[in-house]
């Protein structure tokens, strides 16, 4: 039963993990979109 407990809080914990790996990923490509496009009108 503790082993089944240990098991969900992990697998929890990955998913938040995942979930926040994923934000700061398609933030970072969001910052990047923007930066080419300011530099674009630069131009």
């Amino acid at each position: 039963m503790l082993i089944l407990i240990l098991v969900l809080i992990w697998y929890r914990s990955m998913l938040v993990y995942l979930m926040f790996s994923v934000h700061q990923h398609s933030y970072c490509i969001g910052l990047s979109t923007a930066w080419v496009a300011w530099e674009n009108l630069q131009k």
